[in-house]
């Protein structure tokens, strides 16, 4: 059985990755702030922190990946 693989960078990420990432991107949101893109849009539901942002979607990137 294969190992998932979780890249370094979110760059040729899965669509759904990449939009997540822009959204958290132009989000006002404070460091210490949990947050989530809007449901139903064409984005992942992942309620995060922003300092953990990153690495929830490099993990979803390569779970869509498998």
């Amino acid at each position: 059985m294969p190992e998932n693989k979780i890249a370094d960078t979110l760059s040729d990420a899965h669509p759904l990755v990449e939009k997540t990432n822009q959204y958290y991107q132009n989000a006002n949101i404070k460091t210490d702030e949990w947050f989530s893109p809007p449901c139903g849009k064409g984005y992942l539901n992942l309620s995060v922190s922003s300092a953990q942002a990153r690495r929830a979607l490099l993990i979803a990137d390569a779970l869509l990946r498998r």
